[in-house]
């Protein structure tokens, strides 16, 4: 029982992480980019954004925490 809820308390702390939507919103953009008519050039910089923001939001949780 202790290891379901540590899973379930991972996943619920992952939905509410600003790094888990900028990564899943990323990812939808990748595989579903050619179904909603977005240029590849479109997804490319909304990916090097999310990228972006990944790594400095990782920065910016890291010095919240020390």
């Amino acid at each position: 029982m202790k290891l379901l809820n540590k899973i379930k308390d991972t996943f619920l702390n992952a939905l509410e992480s600003k790094k888990f939507w900028y990564a899943v919103i990323a990812i939808f953009l990748l595989f579903f980019s050619d179904n909603m008519g977005i240029s590849d050039q479109a997804v490319n910089n909304v990916v090097l954004i999310a990228i972006a923001l990944l790594v400095s939001q990782g920065i910016a949780d890291n010095k919240c925490k020390k």
